[in-house]
């Protein structure tokens, strides 16, 4: 008896373990691989995070075409309201202390996780309970899907207060989808 009751306690611990989505550590340094679309085109890009105390660098990397820096001040990054959505262009790119690049401010991801809604670039987005699983590194991620009150955009937010990143978009002009993160 005492064997079954240890052999149904080790089947609940993994099905338990077994159903913890993918959360990955990101961190100074870390690197993304991701498709930008635009266009109907699918451009293989690499993104590379650099913290400091001033804020936040998204550098990115197309072969072929350049590399460059999306800069954001420690401000967009605690509050911003709205994401950068232009054409990268070579060089550092100095983003307003309202724009966040591949992310949403940490205020609006609280603000999500306890209204389940959040306001960006003008557009009340929603939380939806994903229809399909999204993977990173080859493992279910632990993702929150919102959609705009219209329907147009479509965001997949990595579930991490600390660095709520954009892991898919879908009606922006660009849109990204990472694939990966080291």
């Amino acid at each position: 008896m005492k064997t079954l009751k240890l052999s149904f306690l080790m089947l609940l611990l993994s099905s338990i373990t077994f159903a913890q989505k993918f959360n990955p550590e990101i961190k100074d340094g870390s690197t993304m691989g991701a498709y930008a679309i635009m266009g109907g085109d699918e451009i293989e890009v690499v993104f590379t995070l650099s913290k400091s105390d001033n804020g936040l660098g998204m550098k990115w990397a197309v072969l072929g075409y350049g590399e460059g820096v999306f800069q954001m001040s420690k401000a967009a990054v605690e509050n911003g309201k709205s994401i950068f959505a232009g054409q990268p262009a070579p060089g550092v790119v100095t983003l307003g202390d309202h724009e966040t690049f591949g992310l949403v401010s940490k205020s609006a991801f609280k603000q999500l996780k306890e209204q389940n809604t959040f306001e960006y670039n003008s557009f009340k987005f929603l939380n939806k309970v994903p229809s399909e699983t999204f993977k990173l590194n080859g493992k279910e991620a632990d993702v929150m899907h919102v959609v705009s009150e219209n329907g147009a955009m479509k965001l997949w937010i990595l579930n991490n207060p600390d660095f709520p990143l954009i892991v898919q978009s879908s009606g922006m002009p660009i849109d990204i989808i990472v694939t990966d993160i080291k």
